[in-house]
């Protein structure tokens, strides 16, 4: 068993099954599967969290949506929009699909 303080906003796992991705109150933390350990903290609060089908990156809805590589937590993009994103999922082709709060969906390439 294993717990973090206060609750959680969302998790996702990456396809590659090796790293864990965590937004919880006070940021986003990846951990690595094997034995949880922390690999980064993400300093952003995300709502919902997905990884892309090559395990590479991880998108969180924050205040805008933001893109991290995950081997060095950089942050790629923002992908800024007129409403707040709801939910997140990536294609297997590498897009990027983003719910919006006005009932929309935007599709964005990945690189």
């Amino acid at each position: 068993m294993w717990a973090t303080e206060g609750y959680h906003k969302g998790v996702a796992l990456a396809p590659n099954g090796q790293t864990l991705a965590i937004a919880h109150e006070h940021g986003t933390d990846l951990r690595r599967v094997a034995d949880l350990t922390l690999a980064l903290t993400l300093g952003e609060i995300a709502t919902d969290l997905a990884f892309s089908p090559d395990s590479r990156f991880v998108v969180g809805v924050t205040r805008s949506e933001q893109l991290w590589h995950i081997s060095d937590g950089a942050l790629v993009a923002t992908l800024d929009q007129t409403d707040r994103g709801a939910s997140l999922a990536f294609t297997t082709q590498q897009e990027l699909m983003i719910g919006l709060e006005d009932g929309t969906i935007r599709v964005w390439r990945v690189p």
